[in-house]
């Protein structure tokens, strides 16, 4: 028969060493969260500006460009704040484009007087497209945003310009009507042709 003093004996070096190896995972435990923590602060010193940019696009306009992208990127931000390089170099050239557009949105004036025909060198910066069912008959409409050197923004209207995005042009049209959309001072063009 066994002895119950060493039986005893061998379950509290069991206990001792389930203790031992339980405060050294801890230990361990507490180191990477130390280190994971460490390289998040020093990610965060280095892309501070960056951060904190995307951080605010969170509830930025769902047609603006990135944007599926920059909200699940601004989830990872807000939690771990961790990307890899290509990722953080999708949300530069997302950053670049944003703040292009700001420039733009501030310069931006209204340009020429109702009803004036008017040219203009311009650079077409989207081209979007939705299906009209008016009364006298329904169609493709595709709404044309470009930009003159001095960063005015025009927006046409129609079912037959339809320019190739990035395209750079040289125009004649119609001043239809001066608005602003979201921030921006835009001018309505119309009767569009195009010179070169």
């Amino acid at each position: 028969m066994r002895d119950p003093n060493k039986k005893e004996e061998y379950k509290k070096r069991i206990s001792a060493s389930r203790v031992a190896l339980d405060e050294v995972r801890r230990q361990v435990k507490l180191a990477k969260e130390k280190e994971a923590d460490d390289r998040r602060e020093a990610f965060e010193k280095e892309h501070e500006e960056l951060l904190t940019w995307l951080r605010g696009k969170v509830y930025g306009e769902p047609e603006g460009y990135g944007y599926n992208f920059l909200n699940n990127m601004a989830g990872v931000a807000n939690t771990a704040a961790f990307f890899s390089e290509k990722q953080l170099d999708a949300i530069k050239k997302i950053k670049t484009v944003d703040d292009e557009n700001s420039v733009a949105r501030m310069n931006s004036k209204h340009v020429g007087n109702i009803g004036d025909v008017i040219e203009l060198n311009v650079k077409v910066k989207r081209v979007k497209s939705f299906i009209s069912s008016q009364q006298y008959g329904s169609g493709l409409v595709y709404v044309v945003k470009m930009q003159d050197e001095n960063l005015n923004s025009f927006v046409s209207m129609s079912s037959k310009f339809i320019p190739e995005e990035g395209a750079t042009l040289k125009i004649s049209a119609k001043v239809k009507k001066h608005t602003v959309y979201k921030d921006e001072n835009e001018t309505m063009i119309n009767y569009i042709k195009i010179i070169s």
